[in-house]
């Protein structure tokens, strides 16, 4: 199973206290059906297009560099114990990169 997922924080935006709380979960789902995993952590940096501020509703998805690296890291630590398993960064489209100045903006 390849699992592509967002929710990296709360509801209201506020991290969690292991920044891979999801991706643990989704790992124990994995182990208990024994089930292979490919762990896709999305990174998510903005809102939308000309790094746009998050809405209210995109909260949860959206993490800086540093915390995404650590994210990974503890992801994979969250999968480490499966027998069939990876890791790999997902960046959400043009939400994710910070805007480059060569870019045209839209």
């Amino acid at each position: 199973m390849a699992e592509f997922h967002y929710l990296h924080h709360a509801p209201d935006g506020t991290e969690y206290a292991n920044p891979a709380e999801t991706s643990a979960r989704i790992a124990a789902a994995a182990e208990r059906t024994g089930i292979g995993l490919t762990l896709l952590p999305v990174f998510y940096a903005h809102g939308g297009f000309n790094a746009a501020p998050p809405t209210p509703g995109q909260r949860r998805f959206v993490t800086d560099l540093d915390r995404y690296a650590a994210l990974l890291e503890a992801a994979q630590r969250a999968i480490a114990t499966l027998p069939t398993r990876a890791s790999a960064l997902a960046p959400h489209s043009l939400c994710a990169p910070p805007p480059h100045p060569s870019w045209p903006r839209l």
